[in-house]
Parts: structure tokens; sequence; C-alpha cells
């Protein structure tokens, strides 16, 4: 008969315990806030963040892959052990393989919940700022976008092209992202709950292959690093930068994170993240006007100057020439851990950006 270890024991005991934590999480959303938002995590991912900040690449870029093949190795050298194994012991060492990784996706999930994922549970962003989504008409919604193409137009005279007439960075990818990190401290100014040390987002390494699965930014749990695509059109960059900078103070849900990177953006000095700001938010306004009334959409869309309408243009082309399985795969793999993580609206999670826009809106321009 087999023996537990006493280290097998302590770490398969951790599968209830991380659950239990969860559980905790879930049920008591003020204390999660309190307890783990505000201290547990952020005694793992301030001074980690500091650290990894002193490394000019993406560490997750590097360690994730690794410990994939790491894994991968194990794997199948595990399984040639037990098929090696003489039959009357082979029951044995089946046993021995499987409380081994077991044990391992006990202390891997105890690990990821304590450091990172308790966060999808805590008290919104938007409750803590007195913001509160509501039904909101048609009209409304019309208000919005066409708020949001003035801002656009405005931005966009403000800042740089390239040799095709579209919206380039007037810095460097390091240099934007200095700014995105102040833009982001400044913004703790206001809403304190964003304090807390922030450092430059590392380009994601090989991001034209990324494109291929529609992924823009990547925040990484253990190294606490914003990651971002680089080979994306310029003008979603700096949005994505403070997107996934928002996730470095434990603000997990998409549409949230999605509100704090407009929020930075729109109140940054730099033409470049007012404007990208701007259409982060315009596009996924506008895509909600089409839905709940095409022809004021059209008429809408006719305020957009020419320089946006060939950001926009040019930022179509570039997503349609990179559909395909991959990118519905990924899309789908997104979805259901988005789903499992408290979003139960999944990547549609990301345009809910848009519920919270209109009661911004009625709260900083109410109709009179």
């Amino acid at each position: 008969m087999y023996s537990f270890s006493k280290r097998q024991i302590i770490c398969l005991s951790l599968f209830p315990v991380s659950l239990l934590l969860l559980w905790l999480a879930k049920s008591f959303p003020n204390y999660t806030e309190c307890i783990f938002s505000n201290f547990i995590y952020k005694i793992f991912a301030i001074p980690i963040h500091n650290l990894t900040a002193l490394f000019p690449f993406s560490l997750a870029g590097i360690l994730y892959p690794a410990a994939g093949l790491i894994i991968l190795y194990l794997l199948i050298r595990g399984i040639l052990r037990i098929f090696r194994t003489p039959a009357a012991n082979r029951k044995a060492r089946v046993w021995q393989f499987a409380v081994g990784w077991i044990s391992a996706a006990g202390c891997f999930l105890f690990l990821f919940v304590i450091t990172f994922y308790c966060n999808y549970y805590r008290t919104p962003f938007a409750e803590q700022i007195g913001l509160s989504a509501s039904p909101a008409s048609v009209s409304d919604l019309y208000r919005l976008c066409t708020d949001l193409i003035a801002d656009a137009n405005t931005y966009r005279t403000e800042t740089q092209e390239d040799s095709a007439r579209s919206f380039t960075l007037s810095g460097s990818f390091e240099d934007t992202g200095r700014e995105a990190a102040q833009a982001m401290s400044a913004l703790a100014e206001t809403y304190p709950v964003l304090a807390g040390a922030y450092h430059s987002p590392k380009p994601v390494p090989f991001s034209a292959a990324l494109s291929y699965t529609g992924i823009t930014g990547l925040f990484s749990p253990f190294t606490f690093e914003a990651n971002v695509n680089t080979d994306v059109p310029a003008y979603s960059i700096p949005a994505t930068m403070c997107h996934e900078l928002s996730h470095l103070r434990g603000f997990m849900n998409e549409e949230e994170a999605n509100l704090i990177a407009y929020l930075a953006c729109r109140d940054s000095s730099s033409a470049d993240f007012r404007y990208s700001g701007a259409m982060l938010a315009l596009s996924y306004s506008l895509s909600a006007l089409y839905e709940a009334s095409p022809s004021l959409y059209w008429q809408a869309i006719e305020a957009l100057s020419e320089p946006v309408r060939r950001d926009l243009n040019l930022n179509n082309q570039y997503w349609a020439a990179r559909e395909g399985t991959l990118q519905e795969a990924a899309s789908a793999i997104n979805d259901t851990y988005l789903k499992a993580s408290n979003q139960p609206d999944g990547v549609k999670s990301y345009g809910g950006i848009v519920d919270l826009l209109l009661a911004l809106q009625n709260l900083e321009k109410p109709q009179p």
C-alpha cells in the first residue's frame, strides 16, 4: 500500500485550502478587498514588480516557456518510467506518478490563489469611486459617442504621423512605457486605491506572432509584469499599457481595467495617451451604438475626421488579416477563463466599459 510523505500530505491539503480561500473571497468581497487586495496581494506584487523591473526584457516571456518545456520533459520522463517498470511494480509507479503531479498542482493552485486570483472577487473599482451603472437610453449612448468622436478628432491633431499618414508614437516604446507609469501614478492621486509602484510595461517577445491570437497585452502573475504587444497599430499601445498596469493594482475585471486605462489616458499630459484613451472608449461605444441603433451609428461616424478614419481603417485591416482558427481558439480559451473568474460575460466583459462610461458621463456631464 502506498504511503504519503509529509510533504505530499501538505501539498494535497492545499487543494481544499485553496477552494476554501476562493469561497471566502467570493462570499465576502469587502474582506477580500481589505485583507487580500490591500494587504496580502501587495506583499507579493509590489516587491516582485520592483524586482522584475530591473530587467529590460519580459521575464515571463522566458520563464513561462521554460517552465512549459520542463513540465513537458518531466511528464514524458515519468510516463516512460512507468512503461519501463516491471509489471509487478507498475501499479505502485503509476500511483507515485499521479500523487506527485497532483501534489505539484496543489502547490501551484495555492500560490496562484494566494498571490493573484482572489482579486477577481474584490470590491469593484467602479463601486469604490462611486460609479453605478444603470440602464441608459440610446440618446445617452449617442451623446457619449459624439463626445468621444470630438475628443478623438481634437487629440489626433496634436499627434504625429508616419509616412503613410497613420498615427505614430511620438517617442520610443520605452518612452511610452515610462509615460504610462507616470499616467497611472498621476491617476492614483485622484484614486488612492491605485497607489503603488509602477514601472514601464515590457514588449512581448514575438509580438507579430501573438497578434494571430488577437492578444494586445498580457499581465503576468508571479512576475507581476505588464506585457504589451508592440506589433499592433500604434494608437492602441498607450491605452493597452495602462490597461495592463491596472491589473498590477489587482483590478482584474476587464471592463474596469479598460475604464482605468481610459481615465489614466484622458488625464495624461501626453497627446498620444489622450488620443489612445479616446479611441479605446470610442471603439467599444460605437460598437454598442451600432447594435442599439444602426441609423444613429452611421449618423455619428459622419463626424469622424479623416485622420481618425485612417487610423480606424488601418486597425480594422490589421486585425482582419489575422483572423483565423488560432484567434478563435485563443478567444475561446480566454472566454472560458474569464467566465471561470467571476466575469460571466466572458470576452464580452471588455465591452462592459460602455456601461461604466455612461455612468461616468451622467456623473460628470449630466443632462441639463
